[in-house]
């Protein structure tokens, strides 16, 4: 999945997670009136929000952690989407497999 992505639905859930708090605010606000659902509800955002902070932190560790391999890698002026990037390197990765995997077979070969 791409990072813009990422950021884009944690964005939408932020907003949705405000969409209910202010629906909330306006028909449950005294909580000795509220019924189930309204406590209900209120519990939920309390832990929804508390979640939501956890994985806003995390997408930003994961931006920050792509911007610093990017530019470990010399690809951080290329505008490149992380789905890119990584899909270039598992091919480097993949590439650099076969040719140790070959280069070990010529040197045992060599050996025989």
């Amino acid at each position: 999945m791409n990072l813009q992505d990422i950021h884009r639905d944690n964005g939408d859930l932020r907003t949705g997670l405000k969409r209910i708090r202010q629906e909330l605010a306006d028909h449950f606000t005294d909580m000795e009136q509220a019924d189930k659902y309204g406590r209900q509800m209120w519990t939920f955002v309390g832990k929804a929000n508390s979640q939501l902070e956890d994985l806003t932190d995390d997408v930003n560790l994961a931006d920050s952690t792509f911007t610093e391999v990017t530019k470990y890698f010399g690809e951080e002026d290329k505008n490149m989407s992380s789905s890119e990037f990584y899909g270039i390197f598992k091919t480097f990765v993949t590439s650099y497999k076969v040719s140790e995997h070959l280069m070990t077979m010529r040197i045992l070969l060599i050996t025989l």
